[in-house]
């Protein structure tokens, strides 16, 4: 018989379930009859999204710039 410690913690079994993260979704329906619903855009971080972030519901995207000026201070 092994012996082990009484200060030992651990538990017995086999994770259940284990493949879930394998099956492919598909499309987003499949997702929504999860509960799971999409994740919003316009209320995110601007590190998260180009289009997150800023004060309230503006248009999104980045500042225009025209291809032809050098970038940077003059």
């Amino acid at each position: 018989m092994r012996r082990v410690p009484i200060d030992c913690r651990g538990t017995l079994g086999v994770v259940g379930n284990a493949e879930d993260e394998l099956i492919k979704v598909g499309k987003a329906g499949r997702n929504r009859w999860k509960g799971i619903r999409p994740r919003p855009v316009r209320g995110h971080e601007p590190v998260d999204h180009p289009l997150g972030g800023g004060e309230g519901k503006t248009s999104g995207g980045r500042h225009p710039v025209s291809r032809g000026e050098a970038r940077g201070r003059t």
